[in-house]
């Protein structure tokens, strides 16, 4: 087992947070990063306490290792992935396959069918766990750059 949990972001996981987002090779990844610490605080105060999206802190055994955000909480049938982060050091382990796991389990647990996610086109390794995962590449954004993939969990007359 590989003793993976999500907990609920709070402030005191935001330093953390600063360390995986400045972390050169995360950042690469997700083409952002917070200008500093004070910055993350002011938007996590101002922006993250919004009903319609939860974060998560993934942890492994008794590590943080990564970031998962799931927004679109107030929307009818797809919950979004906007954010999937994990420390170099962690993967190839498989753990942000499991992350995808649990957000795909909190997906339907909230009576929503499908799960969706985007990424820059320069991303191979996360385009490859997307499609690995079973996710579909649904279309490309040409203007900002980003594939769409989505995958369809339930039919909307299923019941778990």
């Amino acid at each position: 087992m590989s003793e993976l949990s999500m907990k609920h972001l709070s402030e005191s996981d935001l330093p953390f947070l600063y360390s995986l987002l400045t972390d050169s090779h995360v950042a690469e990844k997700l083409h952002w990063q917070p200008s500093s610490l004070d910055e993350l605080k002011s938007y996590y105060q101002n922006e993250w306490r919004d009903e319609d999206e939860v974060h998560f802190i993934i942890r492994w055994k008794d590590y943080k290792i990564g970031w998962l955000k799931i927004n679109n909480l107030k929307g009818k049938d797809t919950l979004w992935i906007s954010m999937l982060a994990i420390l170099p050091y962690y993967s190839g382990r498989g753990l942000a396959k499991q992350a995808l796991c649990f957000a795909e389990l909190f997906t339907i647990n909230h009576g929503k069918t499908e799960l969706a996610i985007q990424t820059t086109i320069d991303n191979l390794s996360a385009i490859a766990l997307y499609i690995k995962s079973g996710f579909i590449l649904e279309e490309y954004l040409e203007d900002t750059g980003y594939y769409v993939f989505k995958k369809q969990l339930l039919k909307n007359d299923e019941h778990i």
